[in-house]
């Protein structure tokens, strides 16, 4: 095999072992997409989760508020019903309002493990303050989401200290502000 190629076959190679992890680990399925039943569905599995094990949120347009951040620190998949299907709001009236200080999704996995987030849409309803629908500290891949109105500040991702990942086939609409980096 000349050098190129096998160049080639390990980039792959590492690639299909690091970035592109397979849904074929346990699925554990969050009974409804109200931010409780998610966060209770990924706490009640911490201690058993393995790289690679999925974390299924069904279909809804749900309402997370302020306070409603899941913190994930392990390297799993969180597989949404679909960007058509799978809407997560920031709350626009009452009280605990606007988008969560540390996002809806809090990506804090340590390389080389990664956290893959799919099938969702953002909707950040306009909000110009919080950091936004993700915010990623660690190794993460975004892929198959939408996120859209979020005003300026009000970051559709934010990407905090030493991180690393891919974005692909994301739809960024109707947003001021898009990606903020800090702290490189």
């Amino acid at each position: 095999m000349a050098k190129s190629n096998y160049s080639r076959l390990l980039v792959a190679a590492w690639l299909s072992l690091t970035c592109f992890q397979s849904l074929s680990g346990a699925v554990h399925t969050a009974p409804t997409a109200n931010f409780y039943d998610v966060n209770n569905t990924y706490y009640t599995y911490y201690n058993s989760w393995v790289d690679g094990d999925t974390l299924l949120i069904p279909a809804g347009n749900v309402i997370w508020d302020s306070t409603s951040t899941l913190i994930v620190d392990k390297a799993i998949n969180i597989s949404g019903a679909g960007t058509n299907s799978l809407t997560i709001n920031a709350k626009t009236t009452g009280t605990l309002t606007g988008l969560p200080q540390n996002g809806f999704i809090l990506m804090a996995v340590a390389a080389p493990q990664l956290c893959t987030v799919s099938g969702i849409t953002f909707d950040g309803k306009g909000y110009t303050s919080g950091n936004g629908a993700m915010v990623l500290v660690g190794l993460g891949r975004l892929t198959s989401c939408v996120f859209k109105n979020f005003g300026s500040g009000g970051f559709a991702l934010h990407a905090y200290n030493f991180v690393g990942g891919v974005i692909d086939h994301c739809v960024f609409k109707n947003y001021n502000a898009g990606i903020n980096f800090s702290n490189w």
